[in-house]
């Protein structure tokens, strides 16, 4: 009987090592050796009349991770004036020279998500396109749109 516990347990142990081993060490370093088109990975960054972004985005293969800080802007006289800023996290993948993006807030005490869709232009500099989210309001949540959103790669 012993020995039949020993064995059930270590064939578990090694799948759920291999498991692991084979989706973080092995896949990853497969696909990004495998992949052969643009590298969109970094610090990315943009603005438009309602917001500003920061992304950092990290790539291995066609499929993307990592997370967003977003703050909203009002623009007066005196200049752009941030009120409100929300860090989310997300993944997505690459195809076809896009790039899909689904986001959730990071703090589990808010609410909001979203959808962005970008075009990589510029061979992996400009990431151009826009976002489906809803937001949390004081009494409803909102679904709204922006577009014309367009993200430039910092060059560190």
């Amino acid at each position: 009987f012993f020995p039949i516990i020993i064995g059930i347990v270590s064939t578990v142990c090694y799948v759920l090592l291999f498991d692991k081993l084979l989706k973080n060490v092995i896949l990853p370093w497969y696909f990004s050796r495998k992949y052969k088109s643009t590298l969109i990975d970094g610090i990315w960054e943009g603005k438009t009349d309602n917001f500003i972004f920061y992304l950092t985005l990290e790539q291995t293969g066609d499929k993307v991770q990592g997370e967003m800080s977003v703050s909203s802007i009002h623009i007066e006289n005196t200049g752009i004036k941030e009120h409100g800023k929300n860090r989310y996290s997300f993944e997505g993948e690459i195809k076809d020279g896009f790039v899909r993006i689904t986001h959730k807030e990071k703090d589990r005490n808010s609410f909001g998500f979203g959808c962005f869709l970008f075009q990589i232009l510029g061979g992996g500099k400009i990431l151009n396109g826009g976002c489906v989210y809803v937001s949390e309001g004081d009494d409803i949540y909102t679904v709204a749109t922006e577009k014309n959103i367009k993200l430039s790669r910092k060059v560190s």
